[in-house]
């Protein structure tokens, strides 16, 4: 499989919520206020291969330019995700029924739609023989859009 080009990530805040309800989330990558990475973030890559960034809000000092949304935004857009519980460093998680998840290491999960789990953990495991140096936090986008990609064929 082709690895997909570096995609365009639509940055979303509070004000975009009613132009995204209704949009078909395939994954939802979150991270916990204090994870490594983008603390307080939130990806989510729908199945027609959009992906969107926020943070939740007050995760980030206020000196920082970014957009966010309230936890109760993104279950607008995301119902599923009303039942998601990171518990402590990927113990004790909670989520949905029909939703896999895969804890990212360092207080970031991943929730992929049972649907699509197969082709992500296989477009997932390629990417980790290709690039060994690299860790699935840093791949996991990669793998849903290419998972999409085959999908589609």
């Amino acid at each position: 499989m082709n690895s997909v080009n570096k995609p365009s990530i639509n940055v979303v805040g509070h004000d975009d919520v009613l132009d995204l309800i209704g949009i078909n989330v395939v994954a939802i990558q979150i991270a916990e206020g204090g994870a490594m990475g983008r603390p307080g973030g939130v990806f989510f890559v729908t199945s027609e291969s959009n992906v969107y960034f926020t943070y939740l809000r007050r995760q980030l000092s206020k000196d920082e330019e970014y957009r966010e949304m309230t936890g109760d935004d993104i279950i607008k857009i995301i119902p599923e995700i009303s039942s998601f519980k990171s518990g402590m460093m990927g113990y004790g998680v909670e989520h949905a029924a029909g939703w896999y998840h895969d804890y990212l290491g360092m207080g970031n999960h991943l929730l992929v739609k049972a649907e699509y789990e197969q082709i992500f953990l296989k477009e997932v495991t390629i990417l980790e023989e290709l690039h060994p140096e690299k860790i699935r936090y840093n791949l996991w986008m990669e793998a849903i859009l290419n998972a999409l990609k085959s999908f589609e064929e």
